[in-house]
């Protein structure tokens, strides 16, 4: 069976780290019980690269996904991305910080929902459902990591700053390996994780997709 349709179913510094997501099969991630929002000392924005998905039966949904998704998704085969990119200015000595920003583009797609199509479309609810969250988690967990980013920082301008500035570089590095961590706990989204060893909870807020799933003139 067509996995779509089993899961439709069911120093000045700038950085690029990507996450790339496939969801397969069946997924079970919740996340029920948010933590209290966690303010950050940094700058964070969001972007969203859509691309738009069309079809009036199942098959042909699948095939747009496929010929619409960007180049880079479609060697893959992943329908989402998240991509987290990061500049920061700080002086070495005090580890002053003038400017930690931080940008997140996600690369969704978008079903064109008509009266036409509707029902098929309703097929992909869960599965489109849970392709943002679990890009939304991935978020989450880079936003916590840089707020350490930020908070060593502040440490070191408090004294220590030769560690504090190793202790960023060893956030820096873990960036990419929680995220990867994050899918192999949930094996891409499929397995409910009741508890997040991430601590990813009180940062969720600031990276909602506010994107819609869906291009359409109906009300939902």
């Amino acid at each position: 069976m067509n996995s779509r349709i089993s899961k439709a179913l069911g120093t000045k510094v700038s950085i690029v780290l990507r996450h790339f997501v496939m969801f397969s099969h069946l997924i079970f991630f919740s996340h029920t019980a948010m933590s209290e929002t966690s303010p950050l000392g940094y700058s964070l924005s969001v972007e969203y690269q859509p691309y738009s998905v069309n079809g009036g039966t199942v098959a042909e949904i699948n095939r747009s996904f496929h010929e619409n998704k960007p180049q880079h998704l479609k060697d893959r085969g992943f329908d989402g991305l998240t991509n987290w990119q990061y500049q920061t200015s700080h002086n070495r000595e005090t580890c002053e910080l003038s400017k930690l920003d931080v940008n997140i583009t996600y690369t969704l797609p978008q079903i064109q929902r008509s009266e036409a199509n509707r029902d098929v479309v309703d097929e992909f609810k869960s599965y489109m459902g849970k392709l943002y969250r679990h890009e939304e988690m991935h978020c989450a967990i880079a936003a916590k990591l840089f707020q350490q980013v930020y908070l060593a920082f502040k440490q070191g301008e408090s004294g220590d700053c030769k560690h504090q500035l190793t202790v960023v570089d060893d956030l820096y590095a873990s960036l990419q390996q929680q995220s990867d961590e994050f899918d192999s706990y949930t094996n891409h989204g499929e397995t409910e994780l009741l508890a997040s060893p991430f601590g990813e909870e009180a940062y969720y807020a600031h990276c909602r997709i506010t994107l819609s799933k869906y291009l359409t003139n109906m009300k939902e």
